[in-house]
């Protein structure tokens, strides 16, 4: 859930290079026990990790160990975000 492609852990902090590059910075992260989602400065929602009961909000259960956009809030601006045992909730 750490967003460097893989499940390894680190003993020190590590840039993740998934938002290196954007015209936006990161302003609201939220880690769940498997999950994790992140808020940027143009209100873009990205989310990674155990993708289980679709917490992830991309449509599927598929775990992904990087940031991805979630494309069904393309279209809105997220404010914030909130990451449960079993969900992700978003503020629009």
């Amino acid at each position: 859930q750490l967003g460097h492609g893989s499940t390894c852990g680190f003993a020190f902090p590590k840039l993740v290079s998934a938002f290196v590059g954007l015209n936006a910075r990161v302003v609201n992260v939220s880690c769940g026990p498997y999950h994790t989602a992140a808020v940027t400065s143009d209100g873009q929602l990205f989310t990674w990790g155990n993708g289980m009961y679709g917490r992830l909000g991309h449509g599927d259960s598929l775990s992904v160990y990087v940031p991805r956009k979630v494309a069904g809030l393309a279209h809105h601006f997220v404010t914030s975000v909130s990451c449960g045992w079993w969900h992700t909730a978003a503020v629009v």
